[in-house]
């Protein structure tokens, strides 16, 4: 059963200018993802619309947990999926959540995420 879906969209060049700041990219991206973008802001774009949708899949934005809270990893052929933390799994678990799908798309200027949870 679909127990949520979200979506969002931001421009490339916005993550970008944010990613200036180291501050906003530590408190934003982990290790992880900032090593599976390399530097390519399209993917960094992607990994947050992805945060973003998965939050509001979930129902609560980011309220209880934050978006390092939300890795955005990729499978052996390049398909996104989320690993939460425990604070995001407990919540997910009351939720009775037991699937998330993630996917990502972006261009040049754009990147956009959808994520479905099924419970």
């Amino acid at each position: 059963m679909i127990y949520g879906v979200g979506v969002d969209i931001i421009e490339v060049e916005r993550i970008g200018r944010a990613c200036e700041s180291e501050r906003f990219l530590n408190c934003v991206f982990t290790s992880k993802e900032q090593e599976n973008a390399n530097k390519c802001m399209q993917s960094l774009a992607g990994f947050f619309a992805a945060k973003e949708a998965a939050a509001k899949a979930l129902g609560t934005g980011f309220r209880n947990f934050a978006p390092l809270d939300a890795e955005i990893l990729q499978d052996s052929l390049g398909k996104p999926y989320l690993k939460p933390s425990s604070k995001m799994k407990a919540i997910m678990d009351e939720r009775s959540v037991t699937r998330v799908c993630i996917s990502i798309s972006h261009n040049r200027t754009q990147a956009i995420a959808f994520a479905l949870m099924e419970a």
